[in-house]
């Protein structure tokens, strides 16, 4: 049996989620928030969420837990393709959209997801400069024709209907600059993946969670 720790706000806890359902492996949510106190790090080291827990074993980074998946349930749902290079390619797009998209935005998120104060100007500029360089880097390695890389659905897509549209919305309120100018069939594509129904019941309970942290900071 697995334990998902974590909170529905994460686009990192939703990625591990949607592998989960997809998988159909049965889990368990166990709602918790990032913590920096003791107890919480004897789980999780660095404080952060997710948390993977397998048979009272506790499992860290989305990327290990991804690769955990694979090797406990190779009967489910294969989300690596067989092909080495494919695998490559889905591994390179994954990490490639945590490291170069997702990092690059989240000095953004606080603010148009939670209402916290406006970033600065140089902030602002550094975001969309670095997410605009990591953007053309990642669309030289996907085709997302009908997947973001060969011929089936693979953490690829998990992480890019995870990451990808909270990263354009972030950019495009904070800055004016469409990130998808560049590249227009990416909204064809993620609109048919987060037709996935456990893509759009996950991502729906995400939008649910950030409008209540959104009120819960507007009272404060």
């Amino acid at each position: 049996m697995f334990k998902l720790h974590g909170f529905p706000t994460s686009n990192f806890y939703n990625k591990v989620k949607i592998a989960l359902l997809e998988k159909d492996l049965p889990f368990e949510e166990i709602r918790v928030a990032p913590s920096i106190q003791e107890d919480f790090l004897k789980i999780s080291p660095m404080g952060r969420i997710p948390i993977l827990e397998y048979n009272g074993e506790f499992i860290r980074e989305t990327h290990v837990m991804y690769e955990f998946l694979e090797e406990v349930a190779p009967q489910t749902l294969r989300l690596l393709p067989k092909d080495p290079m494919a695998r490559v390619r889905v591994r390179e797009v994954s990490l490639m959209t945590d490291l170069y998209l997702d990092f690059s935005a989240r000095p953004l998120f606080q603010h148009v997801f939670f209402g916290a104060d406006k970033p600065s100007e140089d902030s602002i500029h550094r975001a969309l400069k670095d997410t605009m360089f990591g953007w053309r880097a990642i669309s030289n390695l996907i085709d997302c024709e009908n997947y973001a890389v060969a011929d089936q659905f693979s953490y690829a897509d998990i992480s890019a209907a995870s990451t990808w549209d909270i990263v354009q919305k972030s950019i495009l309120q904070m800055t004016g600059k469409d990130i998808w100018d560049e590249t227009p069939k990416i909204v064809d594509y993620l609109k048919k993946i987060e037709e996935r129904p456990h893509i759009k019941a996950t991502n729906k309970a995400q939008k649910a969670a950030l409008r209540m942290a959104a009120m819960a900071k507007k009272k404060i």
